[in-house]
């Protein structure tokens, strides 16, 4: 078998299993989360699918922190002083790698929405094109996906700007002005929420977890896993047993307390912790999974293997798309079919449109950024 589903096998093998492992998990628990919400009536399990929804997201933004943070330290250790020209470079690949899809979907949406007849916010598209949308509360249907690659792109620009202006303060040490970099973003963020928490009362999902940049810090606290697995490799190797087991144990309490609010209040209101510290919490105990992830290798099973790591290549892709069939399997076969069929079709329907987009767009146009930035050190997996 030389490709599965369209891809070589040997660009399969060639990654890092336990980090695809850890985007393919999020991406599914989105996907339920977001399946299962239409289809549920009991408020108990309507409360834990909308926290999977949540957890799916912010491993996405722990990942995605971890993976851009090892990419900017590479490109910050290759040189005596980080230049603007490096990062320059760093921006176009982010953007090759997210940007296209965005738009290529953000354009689909437009046309979906049109064509049912849908409200679509004609004046809020500028900030759609901006990742302005959830500057501020975020409570839109229209791409309501995209309120996460706002979060993502925006800590894309800042970050590496930080950085720069955070080496003019500490040049001689490299891993202190990363270190300062993250803590400037954690700090800020934290206070931002506590600043939004004292003085209104917004519901918690759009209000606060939806908000761009209230939720920077998450991103920041992956790029902090990876300062650790790169100054740091034997705390990093030697401590993952005992990381994994404190992570799950944080995740164990914080599921208890969302589960306890949204139960208690329908949604999340005034919950001072809840807005501020346990978004810093949570993702950090995410990260701290990380290393013990970092380290899976499945020798066995190649298919599960194969099929993982397939998931993980399209999983932007399902992030992206799978509102539109949510909507389109309830509209024409609502009522018809029992829900498990319903979850099924609408499964299938957007794996297949994940794999064409991914196929025939995605992967093409990733492929395109090496003519306009080029890799000077080996991007790390899933890059």
């Amino acid at each position: 078998m030389k490709r599965f589903f369209g891809i070589p096998v040997a660009e399969l093998e060639g990654r890092n299993f336990g980090l695809d492992l850890f985007r393919c998990t999020a991406v599914l628990l989105v996907l339920t989360s977001h399946t299962l919400l239409g289809f549920l009536n009991t408020e108990s399990l309507r409360a834990f699918t909308f926290y999977l929804g949540s957890a799916g997201v912010d491993l996405f933004f722990v990942l995605s922190g971890f993976l851009i943070g090892t990419i900017l330290i590479r490109i910050h250790n290759r040189e005596t002083v980080t230049t603007l020209s490096s990062i320059k470079g760093f921006w176009v690949r982010r953007w090759f790698r997210t940007l296209p899809n965005y738009l290529l979907v953000f354009v689909i949406y437009i046309l979906f929405f049109k064509f049912y007849s849908l409200y679509i916010p004609y004046h809020k598209l500028p900030l759609y094109l901006t990742f302005l949308q959830n500057a501020f509360i975020h409570n839109e249907w229209f791409y309501g996906v995209a309120w996460s690659l706002s979060v993502e792109e925006w800590f894309y620009l800042l970050f590496p700007l930080v950085l720069l202006l955070a080496q003019h303060f500490f040049l001689k040490s490299k891993m202190r002005i990363v270190v300062i970099s993250v803590f400037c973003f954690l700090t800020a963020c934290l206070l931002l929420r506590i600043m939004v928490s004292l003085s209104t009362h917004h519901e918690w999902d759009d209000g606060f977890r939806k908000q761009m940049p209230l939720r920077l810090d998450s991103i920041a606290i992956g790029v902090l896993a990876a300062v650790i697995k790169f100054y740091y490799q034997d705390f990093w190797l030697n401590n993952k047993n005992k990381l994994v087991i404190a992570g799950t144990c944080l995740l164990t309490v914080l599921t208890a307390e969302m589960y306890h609010s949204l139960l208690k209040n329908n949604t999340i209101y005034g919950n001072l912790f809840m807005n501020t510290v346990y978004f810093t919490l949570f993702s950090l105990a995410l990260a701290m999974l990380l290393p013990f992830v970092h380290g899976i290798r499945l020798r066995q099973f190649k298919y599960l293997r194969y099929s993982i790591t397939y998931i993980s290549l399209i999983s932007y892709s399902i992030y992206l798309i799978h509102p539109l069939f949510s909507y389109l399997v309830s509209h024409y076969l609502g009522g018809r079919l029992g829900a498990w069929w319903l979850m099924g079709i609408l499964w299938v329907c957007v794996f297949i449109s994940s794999s064409l987009i991914y196929n025939l767009f995605e992967k093409r146009i990733t492929a395109l950024r090496g003519r306009f930035a080029e890799a000077k050190e080996a991007a790390p997996v899933l890059s």
